[in-house]
This record gives structure tokens, C-alpha cells and sequence, in this order.
């Protein structure tokens, strides 16, 4: 929110503005992400990870993840949301392995330390598909992909198709 105040006492502040559009579009194209992963399942689940604006805070005031989470059921998606620092939230709070239970993907949309820890080895056997959204590039992949999970993370695949890339 902090930007688009900046922006509107400056004249010259395209940058700031574009920037915030940007940002504000990203649930959309972080929704389109999942769609993409979840297109042949019925009725699919869609698990939350993280819904605090940043990580390791229990502050969801302009998060990102309440917009997703909107638009997402708003596609007909079951949503369930996990955030081990947020103690209220509009939607649902679950544990981590409730949260997975017969999900389709997860989306992790705050950057929380202690996502870095999760097992993914844990969650697998109890997902209905294996699917990962990783919006802030901060889990091990690799670790993801060796037991079955598709994963995706925001802004992989920019530069496809360019030499050199």
C-alpha cells in the first residue's frame, strides 16, 4: 500500500505505479499457474501455504493471499489455508497436514522460514495429486520432484526460448 501512496504525490512515479500493478496482478497469474496443473482434476483442492503478507509475521493486513484464495473459489476450487504464525484469518486456519490432506496442490504464497523445513516425503502419501506452486522461490525443488511432485515456482520459464537462457 506503502507504494501506491508514494505515487500519488509524484509526478514521475511510473515506475512505483507500474510496479504495484504488477504486484496486485500476481494472484491472477498465480491462479492461472494452478489452473494449469489442475485442469483434468474434478473438483479440485487447493491448499494455501502461508496467508501473512510477509514471512515470519502474524500480519495479513494486504496480503496477497486473500485475493488468490477469492479468486480461486470463485473458480470453483476447494480451498484450505495453513499458516503456523497467523492465529485468525477470514478463512480457516488447518495444520500443515490437514491443510494437505486430499489437496491437488499446494500454493505457497509467504516466504515463512519454517516452510524450508517441510518434508515433502510427509505430505506426498496423503495429497490426492502432487502439485506445487512455489511463489517465493525458497523450497528445494529437487527434494519436491524426487518424490512426485509437479512443481511450478513464479517466474520460472521468463527467458525460454532466448539463447543463452
Amino acid at each position: 500500500i506503502d507504494p501506491w501512496f508514494l505515487a500519488e504525490n509524484s509526478t514521475r512515479s511510473r515506475i512505483i505505479s507500474l510496479a504495484r500493478e504488477i504486484n496486485d496482478s500476481m494472484p491472477r497469474h498465480v491462479l492461472s499457474l494452478v489452473s494449469n496443473l489442475v485442469r483434468d482434476i474434478k473438483n479440485p483442492i487447493v491448499t494455501v501455504l502461508g496467508v501473512a503478507y510477509k514471512g515470519d509475521v502474524d500480519d495479513t493486513r494486504e496480503t496477497p493471499a486473500l485475493k488468490f484464495i477469492k479468486l480461486a473459489e470463485n473458480e470453483g476450487y476447494k480451498v484450505k489455508v495453513h499458516d503456523p504464525w497467523v492465529k485468525s484469518f477470514e478463512y480457516p486456519l488447518c495444520s500443515l497436514q490437514e491443510a494437505a490432506q486430499d489437496s491437488d496442490c499446494l500454493v505457497l504464497i509467504t516466504d515463512h522460514s519454517s516452510f524450508k523445513q517441510i518434508d515433502p516425503a510427509e505430505l506426498s502419501p496423503i495429497m490426492r495429486n502432487r502439485n506445487l506452486v512455489d511463489t517465493r522461490n525458497i523450497l528445494g525443488h529437487e527434494e519436491w520432484r524426487k518424490v512426485g511432485f509437479k512443481v511450478k515456482v513464479l517466474g520460472e520459464g521468463v527467458h525460454q526460448g532466448y539463447p543463452n537462457s
